[in-house]
């Protein structure tokens, strides 16, 4: 879609708006028809991929995940109980402090994270080649809207 109406004008922003979500909709409805077909649900999915893109050998804390989703650890909690139940992660209390625990991947949780990335990469392929320069240039559109997302809007 072009970022100029027919008459060369350049979009207005409910026009930006009402794309936006559109493809917002779209990308999020193929990432869940992936994790439907895993039989996960994007929280799970979020946390599951998080500690697989820390590359750390040890795990992660819980408040570290809270943190990098930006979410409270209570929601992360909730999470982890749903994907221990699954055999997806494992829990172990932290020898510095035992009031922390680091959480992993088990083999399952790994092998989960392969599949689901390389069937996300193939949906979104599909649409937009990943070495494509416009989604290269939307990828960093997203980081800078990500980046003051802790800025208070006024809606």
């Amino acid at each position: 879609m072009s970022s100029k109406l027919s008459n060369d004008q350049p979009l207005r922003p409910h026009e930006i708006s009402v794309i936006q979500s559109r493809a917002i909709r779209n990308m999020i409805h193929m990432r869940e028809k992936v994790l439907r077909s895993h039989d996960i649900a994007s929280p799970e999915w979020f946390v599951l991929s998080n500690i697989n893109e820390s590359g750390r050998k040890e795990g992660l804390r819980v408040g570290d995940i809270a943190r990098a989703l930006d979410v409270q650890s209570t929601y992360i909690t909730g999470t982890l109980r749903q994907l221990t139940a699954k055999k997806l992660v494992q829990l172990t209390i932290d020898q510095n402090d035992r009031r922390a625990r680091f959480v992993t991947l088990t083999q399952a949780g790994q092998s989960l994270v392969r599949a689901v990335d390389t069937e996300l990469a193939k949906s979104l392929a599909e649409v937009v080649p990943s070495s494509d320069k416009m989604w290269q240039s939307y990828i960093e559109v997203l980081k800078r809207f990500a980046e003051i997302s802790d800025k208070p809007t006024s809606i």
